[in-house]
């Protein structure tokens, strides 16, 4: 269970250290909502670890540290590791359950509320109604999410992939794709739309696609269960790839 959190903790910290137009100023501010000294706060911000040498060595100290490889790394030094901003926001998170008094001001200065995944995960699953560009990587992050075993981002995917009239077909048949994550019978209404779709054939093949790999060894999709020529329609073919 320890080792499943750290994964969910170390995603999150990625993706929203990705998520930051300018990662210094949002760096400073999270030093700044741990009630440091602001003499600290600009030493790590000099990207000189040495400055720090005489920081107390607890969670806080940790998370200055990895600012200032962070700050050194931006400013040309490069001697550091390339993730190193993606620490940052687990660092912070551990540091409001250490210091519950921060909780709060760390998680304002993070961007979201200090509950971690879910926070973003709802973030994620809200953009998938934003523009093009945003909505690919939204579908992405979700899917990673997902992989780890996320509900709320399982969710999301099962709701993209029940009805392809309502999303960026892109989109759609990338949850489709990754159907064996979330999937089970409350899609199959959507696939039924989609395979009866004659206004677009990609979504079509899609949904075809999709349930000719659900389907037994040996077993056609254009044959029925029950020993017909041809599939009864596109309920049919679901019935064939039962179980989804």
């Amino acid at each position: 269970m320890t080792d499943h959190r750290d994964a969910l903790l170390r995603l999150w910290g990625r993706q929203l250290y990705e998520r930051q137009g300018e990662p210094l100023a949002w760096a400073e501010a999270v030093l700044e909502a741990t009630g440091r000294p602001p003499t600290a706060v600009t030493a790590a911000m000099s990207g000189r670890l040495d400055a720090l040498a005489d920081s107390p060595s607890d969670r806080a100290g940790q998370l200055f540290r990895t600012v200032a490889k962070l700050a050194a790394n931006l400013r040309g030094d490069g001697r550091y590791d390339a993730d190193v901003g993606t620490r940052i926001g687990p660092l912070a998170l551990c540091l409001g359950d250490v210091e519950p008094p921060l909780a709060g001001p760390l998680g304002d200065a993070l961007g979201h509320p200090p509950d971690g995944p879910t926070s973003l995960v709802t973030v994620h699953a809200a953009e998938l109604s934003r523009n093009r560009t945003i909505r690919l990587r939204a579908i992405d992050a979700l899917l990673e999410w997902a992989e780890l075993g996320h509900p709320q981002a399982r969710a999301a995917l099962s709701e993209v992939a029940s009805d392809h009239r309502t999303h960026d077909v892109t989109v759609w048949t990338k949850a489709l794709n990754r159907i064996a994550l979330f999937g089970d019978a409350s899609v199959e209404p959507g696939l039924l739309r989609a395979l009866a779709d004659t206004g677009h054939r990609g979504v079509r093949w899609s949904a075809l696609a999709h349930c000719r790999t659900r389907l037994p060894p040996g077993r056609s999709a254009d044959h029925r269960p029950d020993g017909a020529s041809r599939s009864d329609g596109p309920r049919g073919c679901l019935r064939s790839a039962r179980p989804l």
